[in-house]
């Protein structure tokens, strides 16, 4: 289970460059549902929960993979010498 601070989930999304949205799919009391949504490069991803809470936990387990590949980009770009500039 996921311990921290399920609010931050759209800033981290954001910062490993998704785009993320979410909305309030059901107003009936009796069974509330709830939209987040992620995208990048192309790929979606979509879940569902009866709070926001538990639809963004979702979409941070479903994006994990995703998020790890992409820093391993960045950190590759970063460390990475600039094509050319390498010294012989």
């Amino acid at each position: 289970m996921i311990t921290h601070d399920w609010t931050e989930i759209p800033g981290r999304l954001a910062d490993a460059g998704f785009a993320v949205c979410y909305s309030h799919i059901s107003y009936d009391p009796a069974r509330p549902l709830w939209s987040a949504k992620a995208s990048r490069d192309g790929r979606e991803w979509i879940t569902m929960g009866e709070d926001l809470c538990s639809a963004f936990l979702e979409l941070e387990r479903q994006t994990a993979a995703a998020s790890e590949d992409w820093r391993r980009i960045i950190g590759h770009e970063v460390h990475a010498p600039a094509f050319g500039t390498e010294t012989k």
